[in-house]
């Protein structure tokens, strides 16, 4: 904890009591006794109204309270939906602070403002939400979110499903996005030269690192994304597949992915793309497991391959 934070505890704390101990706070905020005199002091230039007596202790004039912080009733359900949202598409890193945020929103809120966030909390719900792989971890958010403010080098072991092995990667974090049911690490992978897509809940272990990095040239998450949205006449394809070989599919066609369905037992994804050339190959070599709904003249170029494969053949 800083010391501006620190203060402003430390008078909430006095606020909630009728008169506290040097010791008592010394304790409470791990400082030493000399550390409490010199807040206290830095406290009451600041024009704290705190009253000492000797051999009792500290005290905040009676009356004297920090200004509450006030939410509209239309603030506070815009808070509560994003609390909601944060507890089916975050991680406990997140999880847990947003739970304890909005207890504290709910703490400054009127009676009947709280009374209705409560029966809003339980009309809300979202489904379709992905299950936690309980073989990953899923508390590295807060961990990428520190490291990219901070510009720190990320090392960590990550899942690569297409090989089914587990890879060490040391990366410079550019960004955080949420696609496709799950938060992805836009990152500088030094191993590979290259900007790179790594999925948060593929991370065995991450850790940040003390190590700085510079920002490349260039090489920025919103460059990137400029990048991606740069594409001209962008192709919608729609493609269905089983759910149970949903991780295998969506390593191939993560990115570009606009929208996601789940009927019965499978799933249909639809995604952009600038041509369907590379698409194909992919799709005749999976034809068993992935079907193409559209457009139909993709439909026509993997019928096509097909024929030429069995005229080779054919031909033998």
């Amino acid at each position: 904890m800083n010391r501006i934070d620190r203060l402003v505890a430390i008078v909430i704390f006095l606020q909630s009591k009728k008169i506290v101990r040097g010791k008592e706070i010394a304790g409470h905020f791990g400082i030493s006794l000399r550390t409490v005199y010199r807040d206290i002091n830095a406290l009451c230039e600041a024009g704290i109204p705190i009253g000492a007596e000797a051999g009792e202790g500290y005290s905040i004039v009676e009356g004297y309270h920090l200004p509450p912080v006030m939410f509209t009733p239309d603030e506070a359900k815009a808070l509560l939906t994003g609390a909601k949202l944060a507890e089916h598409m975050t991680d406990a890193s997140i999880i847990n602070h947003a739970r304890s945020a909005m207890m504290k929103i709910n703490s400054v809120l009127p009676a009947e403002t709280k009374e209705n966030l409560d029966r809003l909390k339980n009309s809300m719900a979202l489904l379709n939400t992905p299950a936690i792989d309980k073989n990953f971890r899923d508390d590295v958010l807060l961990t990428i979110q520190d490291a990219i403010i901070a510009h720190h080098v990320l090392k960590m072991e990550y899942y690569v499903a297409g090989r089914d092995e587990w890879t060490k990667r040391e990366v410079e974090p550019l960004g955080l996005i949420y696609y496709a049911n799950h938060w992805h690490l836009y990152a500088w992978c030094r191993k590979r030269r290259d900007i790179r897509d790594f999925r948060t809940d593929r991370m065995r272990t991450i850790a940040s690192t003390t190590e700085k990095f510079k920002q490349r040239p260039g090489v920025t998450l919103q460059e990137y994304l400029k990048e991606f949205a740069k594409i001209e006449n962008p192709i919608e394809v729609q493609i269905r597949f089983n759910k149970r070989t949903a991780a295998f599919v969506r390593e191939r066609f993560q990115f570009g992915i606009i929208e996601e369905n789940h009927v019965g037992e499978n799933i249909i994804i639809t995604f952009i793309t600038p041509d369907l050339d590379w698409i194909v190959p992919s799709l005749l070599a999976h034809s068993k497991i992935i079907e193409v709904i559209r457009p139909d003249i993709l439909k026509e170029k993997v019928m096509q391959e097909a024929r030429q494969i069995i005229d080779f053949y054919d031909k033998k």
